[in-house]
């Protein structure tokens, strides 16, 4: 079930516009791997050719982050193309953290697959990652060239000058929800997709996070947020920009069957902040509603807070 290098064709024949790519043959090697049920699955809720935004959220645990990894290597060995994967900070691209990414990978030989045995492991080194051999005696033996490049929003002016990746048409963007957000860091974040992307028209930008917070800076600047709260899981949608960005969008369910008696046994506490491990909803704080009294007396209703760009009255 090797995969066999593609005869690289560009898009309208200009080696500017990016490699096109053949989605449903990258996908029947995803299928050849028969990958285990209850999870993320890219080859039967995925299109490329939808949008240039993907965003996916989910509770913990559903292998969407494994699961595009293994397309990144499929993608490297068919068309050469190397995945940039994106975090907030320098600690989270640190080695121990990164390697981690491939532990069900390796463990469960998918490299080895994929390469007919001659890579079985990855090695990182100065943020980037290959495909290597790890010989009886645990030595690395062979390498490929590098297939992911890590890389942290800090570093952004750096990049400008540092970074270049021709082919670099598979941005992972993970975590992208977190509890504290840099000044502008959206900008910031299209910034160095600017950087990796140049004027090539074949970039998927894939942004990947857990349900923890609704009422966060990226939802809100790429026009879904209200959308985000009200739609179901398992209902993905297409949002078109004002200036005609595609952006699909998919909060995806639990797969896990076990997932209930799991949290029936370890995690059965009325928290909702347990929800982005539980799955079902967002982790957001609840808070008591005003008591409202009908002997009390309006005295102004003038006064206004903001708060995730919305605009709150106040009685």
């Amino acid at each position: 079930m090797k995969v066999e290098a593609e005869e690289i064709k560009y898009l309208n024949g200009n080696v500017q516009d990016g490699i096109e790519v053949n989605w449903q043959k990258v996908f029947s090697y995803y299928k050849a791997l028969k990958m285990p049920k209850g999870i993320y699955n890219p080859a039967k809720e995925l299109d490329p050719g939808a949008a240039e935004w993907f965003i996916l959220i989910s509770s913990r645990s559903t292998g969407k982050t494994t699961n595009l990894l293994i397309i990144s290597i499929i993608l490297f060995l068919m068309y050469g193309i190397t995945t940039p994967y994106i975090r907030q900070r320098p600690d989270m691209t640190a080695r121990q953290n990164i390697e981690k990414l491939f532990e069900v990978i390796r463990a469960c030989g998918y490299i080895k697959d994929l390469t007919d045995g001659q890579y079985n492991n990855v090695y990182y080194f100065g943020h980037k990652m290959y495909l290597c051999h790890i010989d009886e005696k645990g030595e690395r033996d062979g390498r490929s060239e590098a297939f992911m490049y890590a890389l942290d929003l800090t570093q952004n002016e750096v990049y400008k000058s540092s970074l270049n990746m021709p082919t670099g048409d598979f941005i992972i963007f993970d975590e992208f929800i977190s509890s504290t957000y840099a000044n502008n860091e959206f900008v910031t974040l299209c910034d160095l997709l600017k950087t990796i992307l140049r004027d090539r028209l074949t970039g998927k930008i894939f942004l990947l996070a857990n349900t923890t917070n609704y009422y966060n800076e990226y939802l809100r600047e790429l026009y879904i947020q209200d959308e985000v709260l009200k739609v179901g899981e398992d209902e993905p949608f297409i949002k078109l920009t004002q200036k005609k960005t595609r952006i699909f969008v998919h909060i995806i369910s639990n797969r896990n069957k076990q997932r209930a008696k799991v949290n029936t046994l370890y995690f059965g506490f009325d928290n909702p902040k347990l929800a982005s491990i539980t799955g079902g909803s967002w982790a957001v704080d609840s808070y008591p509603h005003f008591f409202r009294d009908d002997e009390r007396e309006l005295v102004a209703k003038d006064f206004y807070i903001t708060y995730a760009g919305k605009i709150l009255q106040l009685d």
